[in-house]
């Protein structure tokens, strides 16, 4: 069996952590904003997954992209709305850079 990407790893506790907090967000926002957050992550999980497992994952990889960036939009979103303090979107930010750092360093050494 393949070596389990160091950016599943990451993004596999990103995914916890995100859905921790998500939790707590306010209930009117649950149906909108929180599903899309949650959709979305679960998105890049998946995506990930795929690239793992494909013989050519660039592909797979510019989906988890563009979605990387669709989530990025979202946080920031949740943050102006006051759904979680000013340090936990910002911690946020920063786990969606590295990922983000993470694909891009697996698309340039990719097929």
């Amino acid at each position: 069996m393949a070596e389990i990407p160091v950016v599943f790893a990451h993004w596999e506790r990103f995914t916890v952590w995100l859905f921790e907090r998500t939790a707590g967000f306010p209930k009117r926002l649950r149906h909108s904003l929180t599903h899309r957050i949650e959709a979305r992550c679960l998105d890049v999980y998946e995506g990930l997954a795929t690239a793992r497992y494909s013989r050519s994952p660039r592909r797979a990889l510019g989906e988890v992209s563009v979605a990387l960036d669709g989530l990025r939009l979202l946080l920031r979103l949740a943050t102006s709305l006051q759904c979680w303090s000013a340090r936990q979107g910002q911690h946020a930010a920063e786990q969606l850079d590295e990922a983000g750092r993470m694909v891009g360093g697996w698309m340039k050494v990719a097929q």
